[in-house]
């Protein structure tokens, strides 16, 4: 017990109980030391799991886009030659041979560096037309298996090859191919087209090398042939992984995907060792990615940190050892009688611990201890995370439960001379003092103790017989203290801030307090203050950015909000845009943005030369939730006369992966009314297929992240043709932001982008400002960007 509190115990218990009592205290830190230990390791191998499940889920979208292009092609070549409309061998030999179908096939696989060639096969093997020369080298495929794969099997269908040595240029490719019958039914031939390998080995190295040695990254075909692997091993390639954890995971199991953990041998030398390894199948082609992490990796941090615990265990117990010491006898009916009367004014009726007022009177004798030896002390502060949801779903008496399990978690993780107490609710306060005079070591000494609650408190709670792994974490604030140099008061207040700003983090979090924390608070509530203030006095503007077409013409104008402070000036939308997300102000500015636009528009549409633009809003997606959002959209074009056919509501993909059937429902119901929808900053967020065909989409937007490297970036490069190329074919509009050179500009128009917009064709400028001759068609509208 802390020596200070006017409710320290009277010593009673003889040597030898205080020595049982010692053993059984250093038992308890050992023993807390490694179940801290064993759960930092479930939780970071939780944490990669997590991790590895999220990137090869983006692996795996990068593959099916490349292999969509690939059948994107194979599809066209293929209506091609159904479009020649063959009888037998001899006139599929003559019509498919020409020179129209050889440019045909170049044409179809130009811009596409993901795509190695396009071919045609006759019935015996030979290839009678080729993207890459004509005339046709002789070149004969009769062995490969994709050729007899389809000569021997009628109903096969698509079918994706093993990975070969292309006979052209030697490159690893793989090939999907497509069988061509006559009326008859009788083989033809077939149409192939080539996908090199190191389309997706530039990606899958990178994820590797990011990594760190040992990773690996693998394409499977659906039969767990090797097609491509990240590091690169020729010997692999073409062989079936019939063993380890894919094999168990796809052949064995069915399953789409999983994350596994297991000490099998590896497929690539038979080694084994103890792995993480991220299996997932493509959804729409019989393809399998895996991703493979060994334990030299995953494991390195949880070994530097148990280390760490472990340290500052062996630390405790050296306390312990040095604070046990001879305790006097006194009178059992006395001791009883005060701890009674100490209970209930100094302590917390439902945990036992001290309450606000024995954490006062401890902290004054602390602070005045400190004065005389001029050593540091901490005072920490931690609630719980989304206690009250615990209360709200499940009762008082299981939060009870909670908050007397965390009392005692608190009490074995701090040594006897400190002081844990309850200040209400589910607040703690905890006393670390005695931490030495060199505030750096101090500091650090304090950090340790918060890291090691911090593990404990993360750890499962076994709260009744229905929830016996329940899950909750801490948010901690501290801050150091020696002598009175800080009033009580004042000291509260910093660790407060601190454990503010350690929710403002995400919550499950560690914050030390320093001035900059309390100075970063005041300007957040003078910023949320003002920004109250300047949407009553007019202090927003709009301002326009033009956009044009593929022709060199200029079609409208993107607008976007600017504050204008009387105090600060111009403040940009990146210190304004977030604290109004936060504080739900985004809808009151996102409602202004929307009522301004729509009233430009009337205006426009009023004006010959204006009535032909496109009007787009970007919407928040706090706004967008609102339950009377489609309302709000009504009233505001009824109210402006706006038509609505020339507005475009602007959605970000955060807004569409979240209540997907809530989102189509409200597209759908302004659908109805005319306005259009475009899907903002297309390939930076959650981009999936599966949703963009669902969705009542008419434009997407190319992300400037996208664009800024197009030129010099093959990665780049290939997603922006990716994105055209599935645009055109889902007939859907895009717009290119962020142009700013003309490389960009006619690298985008060669594809066939057809509208851009950014610095090379003009900044943003007030309505005032904006030109007649600057005409027609579309504009866009938005409060969340600069």
């Amino acid at each position: 017990m802390n020596p200070h509190s006017p409710a320290r115990k009277a010593p009673t218990d003889t040597s030898a109980i205080v020595r049982l009592y010692g053993t059984f205290l250093i038992l308890a830190i050992a023993v807390g030391v490694l179940l801290s230990i064993v759960a930092l390791r479930t939780k970071e191998i939780e944490d990669w799991r997590r991790n590895l499940r999220s990137t090869s889920f983006l692996l795996t979208e990068h593959t099916t886009q490349t292999v969509f292009s690939a059948f994107l092609v194979l599809d066209a070549i293929t209506e091609r030659v159904r479009q020649v409309g063959v009888q037998d061998e001899a006139e599929f030999r003559q019509k498919l041979a020409t020179v129209e179908v050889h440019q045909l096939l170049r044409e179809k696989i130009r811009g596409l560096p993901q795509l190695d060639v396009a071919a045609i096969v006759a019935a015996d093997g030979d290839n009678i037309n080729f993207s890459r020369a004509y005339p046709v080298p002789a070149i004969n495929v009769a062995e490969r298996d994709y050729f007899k794969a389809h000569r021997d099997q009628p109903q096969l269908g698509d079918h994706i090859s093993t990975a070969v040595r292309n006979k052209g240029n030697g490159r690893w490719t793989f090939y999907v191919s497509r069988r061509i019958d006559d009326a008859q039914g009788r083989f033809l031939g077939l149409v192939l087209v080539g996908l090199s390998v190191d389309a997706f080995t530039g990606l899958y190295g990178r994820v590797v090398s990011s990594l760190g040695e040992g990773a690996s990254v693998s394409l499977y075909r659906g039969d767990l042939t090797l097609l491509a692997r990240a590091p690169h091993l020729d010997p692999l390639i073409g062989r079936v992984n019939d063993s380890g954890t894919t094999h168990q995971v796809i052949a064995e199991r069915g399953a789409q995907d999983a994350v596994e953990l297991a000490n099998s041998p590896r497929f690539s030398d038979g080694s084994s060792g103890l792995r993480l390894t991220a299996v997932r199948r493509t959804a729409r082609y019989p393809l399998v990615v895996t991703l493979v992490v060994p334990e030299s990796i995953f494991l390195a941090a949880w070994k530097r940190t148990a280390l760490l615990i472990a340290g500052t265990g062996l630390l405790c117990i050296g306390f312990v050892l040095a604070g046990i010491g001879t305790i006097s006898r006194t009178s059992h009916r006395r001791e009883q009688a005060e701890q009674e009367i100490r209970q209930l004014a100094y302590y917390d009726a439902l945990t036992g611990l001290p309450n606000r007022r024995l954490l006062l009177d401890r902290l004054g004798h602390a602070m005045a201890a400190s004065e005389r030896s001029h050593t540091h002390h901490a005072l920490l502060l931690l609630d719980l995370d989304h206690f009250k949801k615990l209360n709200d779903t499940q009762g008082h008496d299981v939060g009870d439960r909670l908050l007397v399990e965390v009392a005692q978690r608190l009490q074995g993780a701090v040594r006897d001379t400190d002081t844990v107490a309850r200040l209400g609710g589910d607040e703690f306060a905890l006393l670390i003092e005695e931490l030495g005079p060199d505030e750096t070591l101090a500091a650090r000494q304090a950090e340790q103790v918060a890291e090691k609650i911090h593990a404990l408190l993360n750890q499962p709670y076994a709260l009744n017989d229905a929830n016996q792994d329940h899950r909750s974490s801490p948010s901690l604030g501290m801050t150091l203290l020696r002598g009175k140099d800080t009033a009580l008061d004042g000291l509260l207040k910093q660790a407060d801030v601190a454990l503010y700003q350690a929710k403002d983090a995400g919550r499950n979090a560690i914050r030390f307090f320093n001035p900059a924390m309390q100075a970063a608070i005041d300007a957040r509530i003078a910023m949320e203050n003002a920004l109250r203030q300047a949407l009553a006095l007019g202090q927003f503007q709009l301002h326009y950015q033009p956009q044009v077409d593929a022709h060199g013409r200029c079609t409208g104008a993107e607008a976007l909000i600017r504050w204008i402070d009387p105090v600060r000036g111009l403040v940009p939308p990146d210190q304004f845009i977030r604290l109004a997300e936060e504080t739900g102000l985004i809808v009151e500015i996102g409602q202004w943005v929307l009522d301004t636009a729509c009233r430009q528009l009337a205006q426009w549409a009023a004006d010959p030369l204006w009535r032909t633009l496109q009007l787009s809003v970007n919407v928040s997606a706090r706004q967008f939730h609102q339950p009377d959002f489609v309302e709000r959209v009504r009233r505001s074009l009824t109210a402006s006369g706006a038509p609505p056919t020339r507005l475009t509501l602007e959605l970000t993909e955060s807004i569409v992966v979240e209540r997907v059937e809530e989102v189509i429902d409200r597209m759908e119901q302004l659908h109805l009314l005319g306005v259009h929808f475009s899907l903002d900053d297309f390939g930076t967020g959650y981009s999936s297929l599966s949703y963009l065909k669902r969705l009542p989409l008419d434009e997407v937007k190319i992300d400037r992240s996208f664009v800024r490297d197009l030129v010099d970036d093959s990665n780049d490069a290939a997603i922006v043709q990716a994105i055209l190329a599935m645009s055109r074919s889902l007939g859907l509009r895009v717009v290119a932001e962020g142009v700013e050179t003309e490389a960009q500009r006619d690298f985008l128009l060669l594809h066939g982008c057809p509208v851009f917009q950014g610095y090379l064709f003009g900044r943003p400028v007030p309505i005032a400002e904006w030109a007649p001759g600057q005409s027609r068609s579309v504009a866009r509208v938005s409060p969340l960007e600069a």
